[in-house]
């Protein structure tokens, strides 16, 4: 819409039909704390990028890309920690539970899967590398250490913008130098869309886990008759 697409995001490693391997290879980006990463590679076919996981690693990719700008979304904190509790952390134990696990390891997401139950221990705005012991006030506390440290890390300061969204094109297009487009500032991926979009998911992965149960259930059904009808065979 403003001439810097396509643009990585998480969705991308969700949804992507490589996404088995853009989550293995973000794992892997995870576990050597973004070190020794080629990060020219790893957003191959892209202008831009935001949200998790790429976020959390702005000053590597300050480093490869020196010529980038970085935008610092910002918002009211509280907001925020209230946003994060019904929505990312809401349903993060269904992942683990049965049989939406099931579901998880066949179509490939684990490495998916470990990267949203481990959050926690990255490099981002919680209190607590467990993420079921966040508090409000801490969490909010790191968010505005997250905030000021972003502040001081990129230089020069004409190279940050720090944005509200509810600001809308202005700030947004006049610090890419690009022209505001006709359309009203897009409003996506909010707490009612995330969530709908996280049930269907789940909905989809319970699906998929109860149909391998049932199928090899009966699977095991076959064999367990077919070897006692041998066994009965034998002994006549």
């Amino acid at each position: 819409m403003i001439g810097y697409g396509p643009c990585f995001h998480m969705t991308e490693i969700i949804f992507d039909p490589k996404a088995p391997r853009k989550a293995r290879q973000w794992k892997q980006i995870v576990d050597r704390d973004g070190n020794d990463v080629d990060w020219h590679k790893v957003f191959e076919g892209y202008v831009s990028a935001v949200d998790f996981p790429s976020a959390l690693f702005y000053q590597e990719q300050m480093q490869a890309f020196p010529d980038a700008k970085v935008i610092l979304t910002i918002r009211d904190p509280h907001k925020w920690y209230a946003s994060a509790r019904e929505t990312i952390l809401r349903n993060r134990h269904n992942f683990k539970s049965f049989p939406v696990n099931v579901g998880i390891w066949l179509v490939g997401l684990a490495d998916l899967t470990d990267l949203v139950m481990n959050y926690g221990r990255l490099r981002c705005c919680t209190d607590a590398h467990d993420m079921d012991k966040m508090t409000e006030e801490g969490s909010v506390r790191r968010f505005n250490e997250w905030v000021e440290e972003v502040k001081r890390t990129v230089q020069p300061v004409d190279k940050l913008l720090v944005f509200e969204v509810s600001d809308g094109w202005e700030p947004l297009c006049r610090f890419l130098d690009v022209p505001v487009p006709p359309v009203p500032f897009p409003r996506v991926n909010d707490r009612d869309e995330f969530t709908t979009r996280q049930g269907n998911y789940m909905r989809l992965l319970t699906a998929i886990g109860w149909a391998a149960v049932v199928s090899a259930a009966g699977a095991l059904a076959g064999c367990v008759w077919l070897v006692g009808h041998g066994i009965r065979k034998m002994s006549k």
